[in-house]
């Protein structure tokens, strides 16, 4: 295997901190190659939104099930990997550059790449591939998720059903707290995906008398550029809230991924963080995880993604919701508010428990 990494540069002016500096990390990685560009070669090009953990989950992952056909199959592949570090701007160039190649897919991971990726190839023939987008409808991409779309575009929806999210959150502490409401702090950003999971939360509670999310919204402000000022409206927002709310619940956008974030729900709020926005939140302290898998995602869309470099039309192909479910609890959380976690969700946590 053979990667030739390359790094650019922004303007001086407007960097700030280490990644302001990285203009987009571009690898490109030969699988298989019989020869350095045979003409049968595939070439693949990854657009990543941001460096943040999940969205190199999602990528990674992908990588190792094309990887996987590419040997099987023996199919040479040529991956060109971009990431466009939270900058919009910086993600259509990068896409206007790589499209110029005329790559057999485009694979976008995360909402931002995949707006700028679909803005560029809709008058082009060439498949656009999404995954980790929380809310395609919301985002512009597709008009309806679970049927074809009849275009160049098709993806993984990274979303959870937001009933099932508040189910299981209610299997674990009604037996303790029995109040009527039960409040939960909700610090959001108008990051797309922030956005998303707010309406879709908000949507499923409307009309219920047991749940209730207290709502506290920030200005998103591009990471890590912007984290001091970011995370000081987080700090100030928990403050606000701390008397509002019986517990916090993390969105799933940029902030709450950022590791400054769960330190600060973790040391400054006198209510429990109950729900975190990653799997790294559990570990840290939070109770409890639930998203869809990024690795078993990852893998679907490298089947689709396989099955499009085959000569299937991106658009009979469906836009579709996860098949895993991604569970993690902390004991330690749990014993301390003195809650009992179901055998069923521990059973689903499997080694994502922590103590």
């Amino acid at each position: 295997m053979k990667v030739e990494s390359r790094l650019g540069t922004k303007p001086r002016n407007r960097a700030k901190g280490t990644f302001g500096w990285l203009c987009g990390v571009v690898i490109i990685i030969c699988l298989f190659s019989i020869k350095s560009r045979a003409d049968d070669t595939k070439h693949l090009v990854i657009l990543e939104s941001m460096q943040v953990p999940i969205v190199a989950q999602f990528t990674d992952s992908f990588l190792t099930k094309i990887n996987e056909y590419g040997s099987r199959n023996n199919l040479a592949l040529q991956i060109t990997r971009l990431n466009a570090d939270g900058d919009r701007e910086l993600a259509r160039r990068l896409a206007v550059e790589a499209i110029a190649s005329n790559p057999d897919i485009v694979i976008s991971v995360a909402t931002i790449a995949a707006q700028v990726v679909q803005r560029e190839t809709e008058s082009t023939q060439i498949p656009h591939l999404f995954m980790c987008v929380t809310d395609p409808v919301g985002a512009g991409l597709v008009k309806e998720i679970g049927v074809p779309s009849h275009s160049n575009i098709t993806g993984k929806v990274h979303y959870i059903n937001a009933q099932t999210k508040i189910e299981m959150v209610n299997r674990v502490i009604r037996k303790t707290y029995t109040n009527n409401p039960v409040h939960f702090g909700f610090i959001y950003t108008d990051y797309p995906a922030d956005v998303s999971d707010f309406k879709r939360l908000l949507d499923i509670t409307r009309n219920r008398t047991d749940i209730e999310f207290v709502p506290y919204k920030i200005t998103y402000q591009k990471l890590p550029e912007h984290q001091v000022e970011l995370l000081s409206e987080l700090a100030s927002a928990v403050d606000q809230l701390n008397e509002m709310v019986d517990y916090f619940w993390a969105p799933r956008g940029a902030l709450a991924v950022h590791p400054g974030h769960d330190q600060i729900l973790l040391e400054q709020a006198t209510k429990p963080f109950l729900v975190g926005a990653t799997q790294k939140s559990v570990e840290l302290g939070a109770l409890m995880h639930i998203t869809a898998d990024p690795a078993s995602q990852g893998a679907e869309a490298a089947t689709m993604a396989y099955e499009i470099l085959q000569g299937k039309d991106p658009g009979t192909i469906p836009v579709s919701l996860p098949e895993g479910i991604q569970f993690a609890v902390n004991l330690k959380a749990a014993e301390k508010l003195q809650l009992v976690i179901p055998s069923d969700l521990l059973r689903l946590a499997g080694d994502n428990v922590y103590r």
